[in-house]
This record gives structure tokens, sequence and C-alpha cells, in this order.
């Protein structure tokens, strides 16, 4: 289980463990024992899982955008700790501290790999868009491309899905852009993104996969 829990970096949920062929009794016991900790209902945790994919389980949902895209290794302007996305209507909410966002969104692109605790990349992008200039969503998106994360599918399904204040984004998109630094003269070229902190904290520099 130890290995399995590893592949979900450290946090996942009780389903996936029972699809991996582990009984319900062989999940109880490695909580019973301290192996495992529950942090919400359906989900249990390692003591390597990434502190703020815990918290946005305790706090009812899943690390979303620009907290999702910077883990996986997508330049984000925006330095929010936390982005949480969380199914409307739930209500079992948590309070929220200080530089923690939640985010009351349905899941439109769901996820197909094994990490649980986070919305896909298309997702994300989407709920960046609800703050984000234009700029900024286009950085990330030529980040996105570059880092071969976004398909010429995903693009277009992007594209469409985005609010028509962002106008002809497409047209603008440069996938040999390395990072969001090089997608405007308006970005100031000393300026680091930020980084996906690790369980130690934060810090700047660049987005860092997890």
């Amino acid at each position: 289980m130890t290995e399995h829990m590893r592949g979900f970096r450290g946090l996942a949920r009780r389903q996936q463990l029972r699809d991996l062929g582990y009984s319900t009794h062989q999940i109880r016991v490695a909580v019973a024992t301290g192996h495992l900790r529950v942090p919400r209902r359906g989900w249990v945790a390692t003591g390597e899982a990434p502190v703020r994919a815990v918290r946005a389980i305790e706090l009812g949902g899943r690390i979303g955008g620009a907290t999702a895209l910077a883990s996986y290794g997508i330049w984000v302007d925006d330095p929010t700790p936390l982005v949480v996305a969380c199914p409307p209507g739930y209500s079992r909410a948590v309070r929220l501290r200080e530089g923690e966002i939640r985010l009351w969104v349905a899941e439109r692109f769901p996820s197909d790999r094994r990490i649980a605790w986070r919305v896909s990349v298309l997702d994300a992008l989407l709920q960046l868009a609800r703050t984000a200039s234009r700029e900024e969503l286009i950085s990330s998106i030529d980040s996105a491309v570059h880092t071969r994360q976004l398909s010429t599918a995903d693009q277009r399904a992007l594209f469409a899905a985005l609010p028509r204040r962002f106008g002809n984004v497409e047209k603008d998109v440069d996938g040999a852009s390395m990072s969001g630094t090089e997608t405007s003269p308006g970005c100031a070229r000393d300026s680091p993104p930020w980084r996906w902190p690790d369980a130690g904290g934060g810090s700047t520099g660049s987005a860092m996969p997890i």
C-alpha cells in the first residue's frame, strides 16, 4: 500500500485503493495504525502528501485554478497560496484561512490522471479565467502548450468555453513561449512565476510540478 500511495503522491480516494485490490478492512487497519489518516470522508493521506493538497480536501474540494496549474508545472502570475475548487451545493465547507480562495464550480473536463486531488489542466485554466487578465491567462495557456499538457483538441475545447470578454485568445497563443515572460512585452522579464510550494512552505521561482 505504501508504494501505491506514493504513486498517488500521498493522497487518494479510498475507492482508488479498493480498485487496486485493497479491502475496506485493510484500509481501516492502515488508518487505525497511523499509516494513513483521513482528511475527509472518502479520502486517505500519508505524511508525504502535499500540505496544500490535504488542506484543499479538508476544505471540501480539490486544488484548482492557479494552484493546480502551478502543481502541473505551468506558469502562473497569481501568487494566491491556495485555490480550492468545490462542487456547487457542497454543504460542509470548512471556514477559510487567510490567503485561501474557494471557487464553487462544477467540473467540466474531468481528468483521467491518477492524481485525484487536483482538477484537470483544462478546468484549472477555466477557473483562472474567472479572475485573471487576458495577458495572464495567455501566459498560462502558452506554458501549458509548451509543456505539452494542452493538446490541439484541448485548446479548441478551452477556447470555446472561455468567457467572451477574452475575445479571440487563440490568435495570441504561442506554444513556443517557455514561460509567461516571453508571452508579452507587458510582462517584466526579470519577474519569476509563482512556484508550487513544497511541504515546508512557499517560495518563488519557476513553476514546479509535483
